[in-house]
């Protein structure tokens, strides 16, 4: 059956599923289910950015309670800031040395945010619609590499439509909103696997250096996915002289040029802090976290509980869904087959995806609950690796390439049972991931309980020139605990009002913990939130309660009391 016609061995049950040949056709039926998978999960006002739950947004991911906030104080501040180099550096958030949004926010929404401010003067909220672009785009990625890999019928379009919408690890990423991006990684393969079917540089330069872009102004780790699959269709079209050698080192060259320039222009290399981080071995893979099902509605039994041995092991978070693990194993012969087959031509492919694999899972080695091993690792690999703290996040581009492949192997296999296979999964897909798409949509449809009030503190910080946090919010001793979760508040109202503030919560970001001057001065409201930063409280214009203190010299213009109406913790 290897030798079965892939076009052939899609069709089934005759005229009841015929099969688009033209891409066209495909694309456009994996873009209306995407559109109405969007529209069934997600509020009309929330795509366009103006529903209550942006007030207090949330995720579903671990700390996405200070992700989102941040993302969209960040992109608040400098849409509406000047131009200066760094070109993403803003002075009003984590005053007064200012912040660079690229460790807050998604670089490309935020120049587009303030070309689309210096034309119109508006200030949108862009995430609702980059949210719905991501799971149509998501979805149409992953139905074009299956086509380029050779299978366009139309039950294999439906899978790879419902792999991308349905992907468990894309679903409860929700909160990080860059990682929603995760369609980049198809989208590499696409030009990987194209380009080995076309002669001459040009094509493969334009395509491959916008999408390395596109990547570089949305989060630095999907970055490095994109480019280590670009660098390998580089490599394999000169090691396969389907390019010479000097166009393939003029590629290289002008790719280094430009994206050095971009990072320069960026400001990735002009951080304050340290780009290393504690972590890695930490928010690594699991190893059983591809095949045991979880937050699963076909294994109930096993509850809402994810494979995590560390407490960061949800960076990892890789399960693929009963749907595609029933493909996988479907075809697992072929896949083996293939592999063997088709190393020596990707072997540049091959061991870029071993070695995401591997750092994937870490020196630290889990399998389920058990540390399976150590691996004692130089001061100085330890220290690279630092760069990229979140390790397990590197299993994607293996991990959609894994489904693409079963995808594409079911008709090879099975013959005319294969595009029946590829219906049922699709059932069993939709199915599984349910519990996820329901945590998903009654996330969104209302706003989080928040301790703050709202409209006395929206009306107390318009009133003011400047916001004052003490302890801003790297300086508090518990990053996750209420006073954290005010100061990521108050951080998002000084955002809309546009009025400077010195906390931040920035991935890299060096806070100043200096205490500040006794005295308040004039147009600054200070904010003292835990108990034990009230040493050097100033004596008059505060109020205070168990939970804060605020000081103002122009307390007659507004109601300090009201602010100190903190909403009692959830539990």
């Amino acid at each position: 059956m290897g030798n079965v016609n892939l076009t052939r061995g899609a069709t089934f049950i005759g005229e009841f599923l015929l099969q688009p040949r033209a891409m066209g056709l495909l694309l456009c039926g994996s873009f209306a289910c995407a559109v109405i998978f969007c529209l069934s999960v997600f509020p009309l006002h929330f795509l366009a950015g103006n529903s209550p739950y942006w007030q207090a947004p949330r995720g579903l991911v671990i700390d996405s309670w200070a992700d989102i906030s941040t993302e969209i104080s960040g992109y608040r501040y400098f849409v509406r800031d000047a131009w200066t180099l760094p070109l993403f550096q803003t002075a009003k958030l984590g005053a007064p040395d200012g912040v660079n949004i690229i460790f807050t926010s998604i670089p490309l929404l935020a120049m587009a945010g303030r070309l689309l401010y210096r034309a119109s003067g508006l200030v949108v909220n862009p995430y609702g619609a980059w949210t719905a672009l991501c799971f149509i785009a998501s979805a149409l990625s992953m139905t074009g590499l299956v086509a380029v890999l050779g299978q366009r019928g139309l039950a294999a379009g439906l899978m790879a439509t419902a792999s991308g919408l349905c992907m468990p690890a894309l679903l409860e990423r929700w909160g990080h909103l860059s990682l929603m991006a995760q369609w980049e990684i198809p989208l590499a393969f696409i030009i990987y696997f194209s380009a080995r079917s076309r002669r001459g540089a040009l094509g493969l330069l334009a395509w491959s250096l916008l999408l390395a872009v596109v990547a570089l102004w949305t989060f630095s780790y999907l970055f490095v996915m994109v480019m280590g699959i670009l660098a390998a269709a580089l490599a394999q079209a000169a090691l396969d002289r389907r390019l010479p050698l000097a166009q393939a080192a003029s590629i290289a060259a002008v790719f280094a040029l430009a994206l050095l320039g971009l990072v320069f222009v960026s400001g990735y290399l002009a951080n304050q802090g340290s780009l290393a981080a504690w972590g890695f071995g930490f928010y690594s893979m699991n190893l059983l976290s591809p095949i045991v099902p979880q937050f699963s509605a076909l294994f109930p039994a096993l509850g809402n509980k994810m494979v995590d041995a560390t407490g960061g092991q949800y960076e990892g978070f890789s399960y693929l869904g009963a749907g595609i693990l029933l493909l996988v194993l479907a075809t697992q012969p072929r896949l083996w087959r293939a592999l063997a087959r088709a190393w020596p031509r990707h072997i540049f492919l091959v061991v870029l995806l071993a070695a995401f694999t591997l750092f994937a899972i870490s020196n630290e080695v889990y399998a389920g609950v058990w540390h399976v091993a150590s691996i004692p690792l130089p001061a100085s690999i330890l220290a690279l690796a630092s760069l990229f703290r979140s390790s397990g996040r590197f299993i994607w581009p293996c991990m959609y390439l894994l489904t693409a492949g079963a995808i594409v192997s079911a008709p090879v296999l099975w013959g005319r049972f294969g595009g029946l296979l590829l219906v049922v999964a699709v059932g069993i897909q939709f199915v599984d991931t349910a519990p996820l798409r329901s945590a998903l949509a009654a996330r969104v449809a209302v706003s989080a309980a928040t301790p703050l009030a709202e409209i006395p503190w929206a009306d107390a910080i318009r009133r003011h020139a400047f916001l004052r946090v003490v302890p801003p919010f790297g300086c508090l001793a518990d990053p996750r605990g209420r006073p954290a979760q005010m100061a990521l508040e108050l951080q998002l109202l000084a955002s809309q009002q546009d009025v400077a503030t010195n906390t931040v919560y920035a991935a890299r970001h060096k806070e100043d913990c200096t205490p500040p001057d006794a005295a308040v001065a004039a147009g600054e409201l200070r904010v003292y939130l835990p108990t034990d930063a009230r040493a050097g409280l100033p004596s008059e214009g505060c109020v205070a309660s168990p939970e804060l203190a605020v000081c103002s010299r122009q307390a007659g213009s507004f109601d300090p009391a009201a602010l100190l109406a903190v909403k009692p913790q959830e539990h």
